[in-house]
């Protein structure tokens, strides 16, 4: 009896129980396995993508970004000031025939001496202004502690732009517009703009410092935002005159384009100086910005004299 009560009481684990926990334990570690290539699968698909994105950005480099701007740039004005030279040609015919048709010498000479010769002033005022933009924006360099900003700026906005080209084209397919894929190139363009500019920043004179303090950086990305748009104004100034032009055309056959000419010949013929000015006031801005952040550095320099 007092056998039987020992095996009864003993505490050795059953063959049973050690064969339940061999096979649990072979489950943990086939758990751990699997977790393990599942995190293995997720860093290897983040090293593929990184170094993709890295491709992508090599292959935008080899490109000859500055060589295409300083081109693209040169034929935006060329072609925006022949632009607004035919638009004052067209402006002469136009005023006679709403002269003869409306009986009106008040037309005639609103038309004549002033709408014709703006035409040819804005056409002037881009030629000159446009020219000086690459001396004016190396005067303003832009400090940048690391390029890692700037190839993020790249790929989200080359990203951008494929995606709302893509989305443009599917969408005008499936309403049937033109003027919705006509804003979504818009916003493509624009944002294949920039992403060029942050590839090669050279274009936009920025320079990769060692030490940059926060606020410096900040001045650097606001900077350089400025002067992509200042930038990107020959291109707009143009589209606008080739606007312009053709709306002047139209104008010949349908008097109700004359009243959407007129303030639209203001604002492209303006856009030069409206630019040129609100850049010099944001440099001027900035710089007083740099000056206030210069202080306290000069100030702990003339205490150590």
């Amino acid at each position: 009896m007092n056998d039987i009560d020992n095996n009864e009481y003993t505490n050795e684990p059953s063959a049973t129980e050690e064969a339940v926990e061999e096979q649990i334990s072979h489950e943990e570690i086939a758990e751990e396995n699997d977790e393990e290539k599942i995190c293995c699968g997720m860093l290897q698909l983040l090293c593929s993508v990184n170094t993709c994105c890295d491709r992508i950005l090599e292959k935008a480099r080899e490109l000859p970004v500055e060589k295409y701007f300083s081109l693209g740039q040169k034929w935006a004005v060329t072609i925006g000031a022949a632009a607004f030279t035919i638009s004052g040609i067209i402006a002469i015919f136009l005023t006679l025939a709403m002269t003869v048709k409306i009986k009106s010498f008040s037309i005639l000479l609103i038309g004549l001496l002033i709408v014709v010769p703006a035409c040819f002033l804005f056409a002037w005022i881009g030629n000159k202004l446009f020219t000086g933009i690459s001396q004016l924006i190396e005067n303003f360099p832009s400090p940048f502690a690391s390029q890692t900003f700037l190839d993020c700026v790249a790929l989200v906005n080359l990203f951008v732009g494929a995606a709302t080209l893509i989305f443009g084209v599917v969408g005008a397919i499936n309403a049937g517009s033109w003027v919705f894929f006509g804003i979504c190139a818009a916003i493509s363009v624009a944002a294949g703009f920039t992403g060029l500019l942050a590839v090669a920043p050279k274009v936009i004179s920025v320079n990769i410092v060692e030490k940059s303090s926060p606020a410096e950086e900040l001045i650097g990305i606001v900077s350089f935002k400025i002067k992509a748009l200042l930038l990107a104004t020959p291109f707009i100034w143009c589209a606008g005159a080739v606007i312009l032009a053709i709306a002047s055309f139209q104008g010949i056959f349908s008097a109700n384009t004359l009243y959407f000419l007129r303030g639209f010949v203001l604002f492209v013929g303006l856009l030069p100086i409206i630019v040129y000015i609100g850049f010099l006031a944001s440099v001027f801005c900035i710089d007083m910005a740099r000056a206030i952040l210069s202080v306290p550095g000069k100030l702990d320099e003339l205490k150590k004299q």
